[in-house]
């Protein structure tokens, strides 16, 4: 444990506001907290927050506080790529991380005025003189050309949850129905799912199905609620994980290119059983403990149904279930805070070698 470094977390945005990238920052933060690191959160966002009194925040700092946070930390990590918080590092010699949560970072601001070639300078550099925490593999894959002589490290989003709560086959027996958890938008499937909800209902063995989240299609998903086909809207976080614990099934059905699936590994943390696409990094949030399918395929979603089924049934054997719960607990464990920062501070240490 190296208790004297003095970490810099860098992000445009941070609590109260809502997201991953605010969220992400918090859990990295306290990780390294927890090893005994010196962090301080830099950000743009002004508001405050009660997460204030758990770690040092500098919230919209000027020009010159900037500079002296900068000068002052053994390491920068930037939780994305902002041009108002990481200009100074063009000209630092700082061991600075930059982070990829999408491939956003990849798309080429294609203007040519003075301000966009300036940013893109600036920009460049720091991408050139950083190292590189991507998210997934798919993330990696999906930067293509970008990653080409650059330094990078897979690092998955952190978990809070990391395991499955030992449990009993008659809490398992006790669990009803299956539910999605996400944004309301067509990209994350929904409408498939609703295409589908009798095939879902019959394959399945379930009476409900409810659907957690909002956005721009609840209030057309709220005209076709039944009392088997439920629309809850958007719930708090501790919330939504006692339902996931309620549920026999949760489904995750994304269209687009999801660069990683929390939700869907939040969900095996919950003990339900799991079903998902196969797009993006899903597989790799998800491994081989859930059930996955190809959205082009009828004949693989109804498979994957099928096996969710009698994965299920076989779950209220004690024995089974004991062993189903060790086998996610193994793939969740990659993505606790201990093993993410372990493979952070090796990427720092390396670089000032």
């Amino acid at each position: 444990m190296m208790k004297n470094k003095k970490i810099i977390i860098s992000t445009y945005t941070f609590l109260p506001d809502i997201g991953g990238v605010a969220t992400n920052s918090l859990t990295i933060a306290e990780a390294f907290q927890n090893k005994g690191y010196d962090v301080t959160m830099v950000t743009l966002t002004k508001d405050t927050s009660s997460i204030d009194k758990r770690i040092k925040v500098i919230r919209n700092p000027n020009l010159f506080l900037l500079l002296k946070l900068y000068y002052s930390a053994d390491w920068i990590l930037l939780a994305n790529l902002s041009l108002k918080l990481c200009w100074p590092l063009a000209f630092l010699n700082k061991t600075t991380a930059l982070q990829h949560h999408s491939s956003s970072a990849f798309i080429k601001n294609k203007t040519n005025s003075f301000k966009s070639l300036l940013k893109r300078t600036i920009e460049n550099k720091v991408i050139n003189k950083s190292i590189h925490f991507v998210n997934s593999g798919f993330t990696m894959k999906d930067g293509g050309e970008f990653f080409n002589n650059l330094k990078v490290y897979i690092t998955y989003p952190i978990m809070q949850k990391t395991s499955v709560i030992k449990e009993s086959a008659d809490i398992h027996k006790n669990r009803k129905g299956a539910i999605f958890v996400g944004r309301l938008e067509p990209e994350k499937g929904v409408e498939f799912l609703y295409r589908n909800l009798d095939v879902i209902k019959n394959r399945l063995e379930v009476n409900h199905f409810t659907f957690i989240g909002g956005g721009s299609l609840f209030n057309d998903f709220k005209e076709k609620s039944t009392d088997n086909f439920v629309i809850k809207g958007a719930v708090e976080l501790d919330s939504v994980y006692k339902l996931m614990q309620g549920a026999k099934f949760v489904l995750v059905p994304s269209i687009w290119q999801e660069p990683f699936g929390m939700v869907a590994a939040e969900a095996l943390a919950s003990g339900a059983v799991v079903i998902t696409s196969d797009r993006g990094g899903l597989p790799e949030a998800v491994g081989k403990v859930a059930e996955q399918f190809d959205l082009e395929s009828e004949q693989s979603f109804i498979e994957a149904l099928e096996n969710a089924k009698l994965k299920s049934k076989s779950l209220l054997d004690k024995n089974t279930l004991s062993k189903y719960q060790a086998n996610v607990n193994l793939h969740l464990d990659k993505f606790s805070g201990e093993n993410v920062t372990a493979v952070m501070i090796n990427a720092f240490l390396n670089e000032e070698k």
